[in-house]
């Protein structure tokens, strides 16, 4: 490459991240000063990684642009993960009058675009439009596009009050009352999956550390109007409704369940605004089948099987487990698994998984502090995340796999005509792999296997290769012809003079390697 690699840069935003991530910066429990210098450093943590990327997608396209067709522009969709995925979001500036986008791929077959998000800009229109299509691991996909001023829409819409109605895909089906969801349908197991979904709120008593008395459940939100989506790719159940108490002055919600044709995930996004006090809000879900209450977590580096938390203790929260990607169950041979996106908290509780979405904590009793201004989610949030099933034992689902996809993000870089060269690609596949290598190598190590870090040595003369095992299975595979890698310390020095072509790994190990390609 033309650009040095940024090792001083990455060196300071490391260092900023790791700032970010004492014990009471990442619980947000500081003074304001310290609150807002704090978020300074995440603005320029994201910034600067924003502008590495940017900066490696584009030295990737100095090389090599699409052949644009006449009528049309180019956007090329990087996947920089080891999971592939199923739909790609695509960022367009358009003309003024553009209400939509037609995007097709490298043979101009016409693909489904199932979300646009217009917003007028000061010059032109900035348009985002998720588009269903495949791009596998390491890898890079053109689309070419061309504005439309006709407003996207859907097949059918009805708008739902006490009746039932359902959506569903190759998959699923997803079913309302008008009220809440109340069943999941497996087509692939042929039984009912989850027998109700909603958002739950209860009382908050106590800390953003613990609570001062037992989680109280004050109440299951009902939807006050329900809209169901029909459209050929995809299909979205949307319910709304607003709640109020003593303690709760606003809180307005919506929630969506959306199938994509060929997807075996059922994705969920919330919308809340709200401002209350003692109050926790969380979404909860009732599986149709017999489970045990033991909660499988991913935690750094592996899976722990935790049990429910059942003593009272003031010094905690008593009633959660914290876990990163996922969080299930499993029992009667199904298994269920929360892909959160993010989101810390999940517990099993009542015969209900619940997944914390925001909390206002508060002591009532004379004498303490009323509340933890700082540490209360009050305005608007968005969550989104995910459910998926596995007709096998919890260990055995590759959920570690589903949740890194589901959380992986790309990349789309916009190219002009007046940039745009020869792909210098041919044949009917219109994935796209660019001249620099994407290391389809590494695109089919078992789905336990998860990459932490693929970069430069410290010496900036060797490339290191940090792997995990994720799923407590051993794993011996023999690498892709045209690979090889030998072991180092952490330090990223060499610990075996031996080059393999086979990756060896006990469960859960963290392993680093010197890694070469051919």
């Amino acid at each position: 490459p033309s650009r040095a690699y940024p090792a001083r840069k990455l060196a300071e935003l490391w260092g900023k991240m790791a700032l970010i991530q004492f014990h009471d910066c990442v619980t947000g429990t500081l003074s304001d000063g310290a609150y807002e210098e704090l978020k300074k450093y995440v603005r320029q943590v994201r910034r600067g990684g924003e502008q590495i990327y940017r900066d490696a997608a584009l030295e990737l396209l100095r090389h090599t642009a699409p052949e644009v067709p006449a009528g049309f522009e180019a956007a090329v969709f990087f996947n920089p993960t080891r999971h592939a995925m199923r739909q790609a979001t695509l960022c367009f500036n358009a003309p003024e009058d553009t209400a939509s986008v037609q995007v097709f791929d490298r043979a101009l077959r016409q693909l489904d675009v199932v979300g646009c998000d217009v917003k007028t800009a000061k010059v032109g229109t900035s348009l985002k439009a998720t588009v269903l299509a495949d791009v596998p691991p390491f890898s890079a996909r053109v689309f070419f596009w061309k504005p439309s001023t006709a407003a996207q829409t859907v097949k059918s819409v009805t708008t739902a009050g006490d009746g039932d109605a359902a959506v569903e895909n190759d998959f699923f089906r997803v079913k309302t009352d008008g009220r809440r969801i109340i069943e999941v349908f497996g087509k692939a197991q042929n039984r009912a999956l989850l027998r109700d979904a909603a958002l739950t709120l209860s009382e908050d008593i106590g800390s953003p550390w613990g609570r001062e008395v037992p989680e109280k459940v004050i109440g299951r939100f009902e939807a006050s109007s329900v809209t169901v989506e029909r459209g050929e790719a995809r299909q979205r159940i949307t319910l709304k409704g607003q709640y109020r108490d003593a303690q709760v002055r606003t809180l307005d919600w919506r929630v969506s369940y959306t199938l994509n044709r060929g997807e075996d995930l059922i994705r969920v996004s919330t919308d809340i605004d709200w401002n209350g006090d003692q109050r926790h809000v969380y979404a909860s879900f009732a599986p149709a089948f017999p489970f045990e209450e033991d909660l499988y977590c991913e935690v750094p580096f592996g899976m722990l099987k935790r049990p429910v938390i059942r003593d009272v203790n003031v010094l905690g929260i008593c009633d959660e487990w914290p876990s990163l990607g996922y969080a299930g169950v499993e029992g009667d041979g199904v298994s269920f698994a929360l892909l959160k996106g993010g989101h810390a908290g999940t517990s099993v509780k009542d015969g209900l998984i619940r997944l914390s979405l925001l909390r206002a904590p508060g002591y009532r009793e004379p004498g303490f502090v009323k509340s933890y201004e700082g540490a209360n989610d009050k305005g608007r949030h968005q969550a989104e995340f995910a459910l998926a099933f596995a007709p096998c034992r919890f260990e055995d689902a590759s959920f570690s796999e589903k949740a890194g996809a589901f959380a992986a993000a790309g990349h789309c870089e916009c190219i002009t005509g007046e940039s745009a060269g020869y792909l210098g690609v041919t044949g009917e596949d219109d994935t796209v792999p660019l001249d620099a290598p994407l290391l389809p190598q590494l695109a089919s190590l078992p789905s336990g296997v998860r990459i932490s870090a693929l970069k430069l040595a410290e010496d900036g003369k060797r490339t290191i290769l940090r792997v995990w095992e994720g799923e407590g299975r051993p794993v011996l595979y023999a690498l892709p012809e045209g690979i090889a890698m030998r072991r180092c310390t952490t330090l990223e020095e060499p610990a075996d003079e031996f080059w393999t072509n086979t990756l060896s790994l006990r469960p859960f190990e963290i392993a680093t390697f010197e890694i070469q390609f051919d």
